[in-house]
């Protein structure tokens, strides 16, 4: 990306990305359930092991907070913004190492486990 924007600004042209973390849609889910196994996984679940990585506490991530940051970097209030890797991970990426969510989940199912017997 950045590689694009050095090549592609003396055509006046603005190149940037977004990495949001998590967000809840049905790829994630999709993706937990049947590649790694977590079956009984529901939506809320999901949501809130995401939110507990979280460092910005109070707001889980959605798609719109994800597409207005597109939006702002595609408008003319961010005329003079290239070469720039928007993260929208609600300061996750601040904190020290984390636990993939994959991870978390592992840890929750077998605290779960220990807890029922």
């Amino acid at each position: 990306m950045r590689a694009s924007a050095l090549c592609l600004g003396k055509y006046g042209i603005r190149v940037n990305c977004v990495s949001p973390s998590g967000v809840l849609t049905p790829l994630p889910l999709k993706f937990l359930r049947e590649v790694n196994g977590f079956t009984s996984l529901s939506e809320h679940e999901f949501q809130d092991l995401n939110d507990s990585k979280n460092v910005l506490i109070g707001h889980s991530l959605s798609t719109l907070d994800v597409a207005q940051s597109i939006l702002y970097l595609a408008s003319n209030d961010a005329s003079f913004v290239s070469g720039h890797n928007l993260v929208i991970d609600g300061g996750l990426s601040i904190t020290c190492s984390q636990p993939s969510l994959a991870t978390t989940i592992r840890i929750c199912e077998i605290e779960r486990d220990e807890l029922a017997n």
